[in-house]
């Protein structure tokens, strides 16, 4: 198992959806991609694409700002920021005209990256506060089934969306501080890079 730590909030009870972009949602418990960390989830992997692909120089920047104006920030010190690194090659590929200038935000969605092979499972421990609404949100780069999990300490699930290629998403509200632990796992064939995004 490979192990990855990192800090932050996360996600309300009863509600863990998986939803895919292009399809009609069918879960009664599935939410609109409103919120903040849905948002920085499908701007990190359309990024991600664009980025790897050669795509366009506004594209990239678009992205960039986008991620600054939700507040996302690299969850560890050691995490490339994915704005910082997108402005910089939409300027290399000969960006037109002025983006708007980076403001510092202190709070937002953290967000790392990670790779899996085919079965592996990443997994790291959080704690979350009593009363406060998390978030968490699992989203791979390429279409690639992952399967998020969030379990409480004595190792009660709290949300299981099912194995997915779109955004997973858990949401909760706990009753009781308390350490959780998030695991994604790869239900595909092939090696999955993906971004979990807590807020």
């Amino acid at each position: 198992m490979k192990k990855f730590s990192m800090l932050g909030l996360l996600v309300l009870s009863p509600g863990c959806v998986a939803t895919a972009q292009d399809a009609p949602v069918e879960e009664p418990h599935a939410v609109a991609p409103a919120i903040p960390a849905e948002q920085v989830a499908e701007a990190l992997a359309s990024g991600h694409r664009a980025f790897a692909s050669n795509g366009s120089a506004q594209e990239l920047a678009d992205t960039a700002v986008q991620l600054q104006n939700l507040g996302a920030r690299p969850a560890e010190d050691d995490e490339d920021n994915r704005a910082t690194i997108w402005l910089s090659a939409a300027r290399e590929r000969g960006l037109a005209g002025e983006t708007p200038p980076f403001r510092g935000r202190l709070l937002g969605p953290a967000y790392r990256s990670g790779m899996l092979a085919p079965g592996e499972v990443s997994e790291t421990s959080q704690l979350f506060l009593a009363g406060e609404q998390a978030e968490v949100v699992a989203i791979p780069v390429e279409r690639t089934d992952l399967q998020l999990e969030i379990v409480e300490g004595e190792g009660e699930r709290n949300c299981t969306p099912p194995a997915t290629a779109a955004r997973s998403v858990c949401r909760w509200i706990p009753i009781f501080t308390s350490r959780y632990s998030i695991r994604v796992r790869n239900a595909g064939d092939r090696a999955s890079e993906f971004y979990l995004v807590t807020n």
